[in-house]
């Protein structure tokens, strides 16, 4: 169960993780 839950949370990370100039919002937009 732990290992599921840290796949499903290692995206959200990298999302909020962007790199800097570019917002998250544009990222997944793009």
């Amino acid at each position: 169960m732990h290992g599921d839950f840290n796949a499903a949370q290692l995206p959200e990370v990298r999302v909020s993780a962007v790199p800097d100039g570019k917002p998250s919002g544009e990222l997944v937009t793009q």
